[in-house]
């Protein structure tokens, strides 16, 4: 409404203060501005803030030094049961659509770079509602949910400017994934960070942590648009580090002799992790000093999370005092360090709201104001209420997880009542037979999970199991488990970014993105989205009980 041009009679008035009184507090004021930074196979212990709650206690680890990571939880609140999937892509994509995986289909999955799968593409984005908001944004870092298409990349999903990879366990040197260069901007691939290109430029920082900070200082400083009348408008920014997942690598001078106590690591690849959570924070501390350079910190929220838990042993991580690493159904896999940071609003403290990944975009929609417009019904809660005052309250469901081992037959549940009581479940599957291990335990008062439980709770036992069987029936037929080793032939491409163009300019989709039945054409067809769809196969599988536990 043009203020100067109008002449407002009194009813117009009326009406105007009617419907301002329904706007919430967050959107009468100034959007903040959003930054998301996600770690990849951080340790639940391995934040410098973190560890120290613990240095006291017997067979504590060594301790790494993250100042920048401390401070931010200093000065904002730190989630203390937060949790996400067992493994990376499905954390990914819950945080992005506020549902939950197993209704996509990919709960159990990580996508290789031979499987053309990703999040089917009738999910919305979480920044295509903050784009469609004025909002500007962008991603710097790792996607890894989807890289055959175009419309399965970051630019098609809701970001305006996307430089990193499509890929996860590249090496943070050369930039590759199975040998083939894995970093781009926009679509085209960033030949200045490749050492054997002669447009490589020596004088850029050629880490992979400090590349991404780098590129997300530049974009912050000279890349975003600017498209209201050259007013700068908020801004949403999706930083996900490779760092620390493996392979271990840091600059040589980066790798110390004992952590900051004087202590000597444990053994080599807990001094490269400890190296590589190092350069990490410092990277972070970068784009926060951006921030605070641009006076746009305290209009921002911050928020920090690893994707799953720490690997352990091989891996360099530590979780301790929690049970289990990466992939399991321990809390050691999937209760996650987090932090929220946003000086406007939120008082520095601790909250032990449980929380998960898919609560962050129905939590930031309110934080902020932007409407989501997603059609299917969020599974994740709005916690901004929880956070902001310092308080919890019980879940409306319980937290349920599962994967696949990368190598072997087992799959691993968790399902985490609302009190707190939690069963994991770990289930062994041969051509002969089923074995089925159950555990229980208090998580409130055990942390740890030392005390199985198991065998003193039958009725809650039995509805813990039913919850898990009927949550596992929600999985499409079609949807995939982690496909270890690619198909006969394959061969990685000789580009990721080109090999993308490529695949994407053989594609006839016009007729079928007509008939509104997108996802079929990429591989994914289920009965919640196409109900008859699947009618034969689901008949043929179920009859066998195929993807169905059986308890008795």
């Amino acid at each position: 409404m043009n203020i100067k041009k109008a002449i407002a009679p009194v009813m117009m008035l009326s009406a105007l203060s009617a419907s301002m009184a329904v706007v919430s507090e967050e959107a009468q004021a100034k959007q903040p501005n959003v930054v998301v930074i996600v770690a990849d196979d951080l340790g639940s212990y391995d934040l410098g803030f973190h560890a120290k709650k613990f240095q006291q206690a017997e067979n504590a680890p060594t301790v790494i030094s993250t100042p920048n990571l401390d401070k931010l939880a200093e000065e904002g609140v730190e989630l203390t049961r937060f949790y996400t999937s067992p493994k990376c892509t499905p954390t990914r994509a819950e945080m992005f659509t506020g549902r939950n995986t197993i209704d996509m289909g990919i709960q159990y999955s990580t996508i290789y770079p031979w499987e053309q799968t990703s999040v089917p593409l009738s999910e919305h984005f979480m920044p295509e509602s903050f784009q469609e908001a004025g909002y500007d944004t962008a991603m710097i870092g790792k996607w890894h949910l989807g890289h055959t298409y175009d419309r399965q990349a970051p630019n098609a999903r809701g970001f305006d400017y996307f430089f990193g990879h499509l890929n996860t366990n590249g090496d943070y040197f050369k930039h590759t994934v199975q040998r083939a260069p894995d970093l781009q901007r926009n679509g085209v691939t960033a030949h200045e960070y490749f050492e054997d290109r002669p447009e490589f430029n020596p004088d850029l920082p050629n880490y992979g942590p400090f590349v991404l900070s780098h590129e997300a200082v530049e974009w912050l400083t000279h890349e975003r648009t600017n498209k209201n009348n050259n007013k700068k408008n908020p801004f949403f920014l999706y930083v996900p580090f490779k760092a620390p997942h493996s392979p271990l690598q840091a600059p040589e001078e980066l790798i110390t002799e004992t952590d900051e106590n004087g202590t000597p690591w444990e053994d080599d690849n807990r001094a490269t992790y400890a190296a590589m959570v190092t350069a990490m924070d410092t990277a972070i501390g970068e784009i926060v000093e951006e921030l605070e350079a641009q006076g746009e910190k305290e209009d921002t929220i911050i928020m920090f999370f690893s994707d799953n838990g720490g690997m352990i042993g091989s891996g360099g991580a530590s979780n301790f005092p929690l049970k289990g690493k990466k992939g399991l159904g321990y809390d050691g896999g999937i209760r996650v360090p987090a932090i929220i940071n946003y000086p406007k609003k939120l008082k520095p403290g601790v909250n032990n709201q449980f929380m998960s990944a898919m609560d962050i975009f129905p939590t930031f929609a309110t934080a902020t104001g932007v409407e989501p417009l997603n059609t299917k019904e969020f599974a994740g809660e709005d916690l901004w209420k929880e956070i902001k005052k310092g308080k919890t309250k019980p879940r409306e469901e319980s937290l349920i997880y599962g994967s696949n081992d990368v190598v072997g037959d087992k799959h691993h549940f968790a399902v985490i009542r609302p009190d707190g009581m939690k069963m994991v479940q770990t289930v062994r599957t041969t051509f002969e037979e089923q074995e089925i291990t159950n555990e229980l335990y208090n998580i409130i008062d055990d942390p740890s999970e030392a005390a199985n439980l198991w065998g003193t709770r039958p009725q809650l036992q039995a509805e813990m199991q039913e919850e898990l069987t009927e949550w596992r029936k929600r999985r499409p037929w079609a949807g995939g488990i982690s496909k270890t080793v690619p198909q006969a032939g394959w061969r990685a491409p000789a580009d990721w970014a080109v090999e993308l163009k490529l695949r994407s300019s053989n594609l006839q989709e016009d007729a079928v993105v007509e008939s509104g039945s997108i996802d079929n054409i990429y591989g994914f067809l289920n009965e919640v989205d196409n109900a008859g769809a699947l009618f034969f196969q689901d008949l043929k599988y179920k009859k066998a009980g195929v993807g169905v536990l059986k308890y008795e």
